[in-house]
């Protein structure tokens, strides 16, 4: 079975992993988390190019069209899932 692992990064700086994973696998995340970081610390402004709006003069907003009744869905899954969030324990 083929374990994706997606990176996000956002526009803002902010990034994260998406992965399908057991507890046993977190290894895995830590390792590729580490490697990143590694590759990161090898970067130069230059190699990446000083002005970021060449790439973003390509980016385009999507228009989405929602029926009612999916909205209402997808309001109550985040709200399902912020009570989730809340009723979180998490100690390290």
């Amino acid at each position: 079975m083929l374990n994706k692992k997606r990176i996000i990064i956002g526009s803002d700086g902010a990034f994260g992993i998406c992965c399908e994973h057991s507890p046993a696998e977190g290894i895995a995340v830590v390792q590729l988390t580490e490697q990143i970081l590694e590759s990161c610390k090898d970067l130069s402004l230059g190699k990446l190019g000083d002005d970021i709006s060449e790439s973003s003069d390509h980016l385009e907003q999507l228009q989405w069209t929602i029926q009612p009744a999916l909205k209402k869905h997808i309001r109550e899954a985040s709200q399902s899932l912020n009570n989730l969030v809340e009723d979180l324990d998490l100690y390290i």
